[in-house]
Order: structure tokens, then C-alpha cells, then sequence
């Protein structure tokens, strides 16, 4: 299946969810999140300060097919910036990979201190290497 691509606004009105098709980047805090696009940057801050980022690794590329080439997630004073050409590797990697995980399986859980990736149930840390590390391994 193709990924498709969105059309993305900037709005100052708090939204729950960016709907990208059939993906979405969800903020679970009440207080919703802003859209601010620049260029080829997509910046979505949260309205009330915290909460934890959460979409699919298919989301990043229907992102990268609308031109947008970086998710920026800000919370408070602090900001995650996320390449939706994100290109995960490492041996935990290649076993999924290997087992026949694709995209659509992988999601990501992104706060201030943390992005976690869980995959069949399992989840891992996802390092600046961009390598899944096993958690507590």
C-alpha cells in the first residue's frame, strides 16, 4: 500500500488529533496542541504544557510525501525534532524487519525525556543513534 499524502495547515486553535488519512498524531493531554507549519517543518506544541506525543511510523512517512521533512513536537520550554525520514536501524531492527514488521507496526510514544517504540506488544527505546534498544536489556 502507498502511502499517501496531507494537506496541513497551521491553526491556533488546540486539536486533539492531526488527522494525515488514515493516520493520526494524537497528544493525550486534555489540553489539545496548535499547528504551526514553516516550510518543510511541521511544529505542533502542546497547549497546556506536557502530555505524550503518539503516531505511527507510517504517519511520519505520509508526512515526508506532504513535504514535510521534520515533525517538531514542543512541551513546555523543551522541543523533540523528528526526521519523517526517520530511518531506524541496529540488530533489534533487522529481527523485526527480519520477521516481517513494516511501517504501519511500529508506534511511537514521544514526551519531553523519552521516545519509545512498541512493536507486537513489545516495547523499545529508540536511542539518537535511531537504533531500537531493548527495554531493561
Amino acid at each position: 500500500e502507498l502511502y499517501g499524502s496531507a494537506i496541513i495547515a497551521s491553526t491556533d486553535e488546540p486539536m486533539c488529533a492531526l488527522s494525515l488519512g488514515n493516520e493520526d498524531i494524537v497528544l493525550n493531554d486534555d489540553g489539545g496542541f496548535t499547528v504551526r507549519v514553516e516550510a518543510d517543518r511541521l511544529t505542533l506544541t502542546a497547549a497546556s504544557g506536557g502530555g505524550t506525543w503518539v503516531f505511527s511510523a507510517r504517519a511520519l512517512k505520509t508526512l515526508n510525501r506532504s513535504g514535510m521533512n521534520m515533525l517538531v513536537l514542543k512541551a513546555d520550554d523543551r522541543a523533540v525534532e523528528i526526521s519523517t525520514a526517520l530511518e531506524m536501524r541496529g540488530a533489534v531492527y533487522a529481527k523485526l524487519s527480519a520477521q516481517g514488521i513494516v511501517s504501519k507496526d511500529y508506534r511511537f510514544a514521544v514526551n519531553a525525556d523519552d521516545t519509545e517504540v512498541t512493536v507486537s506488544g513489545k516495547s523499545y527505546r529508540l536511542n539518537e543513534n535511531c537504533e531500537l534498544l531493548e527495554i531493561g536489556g
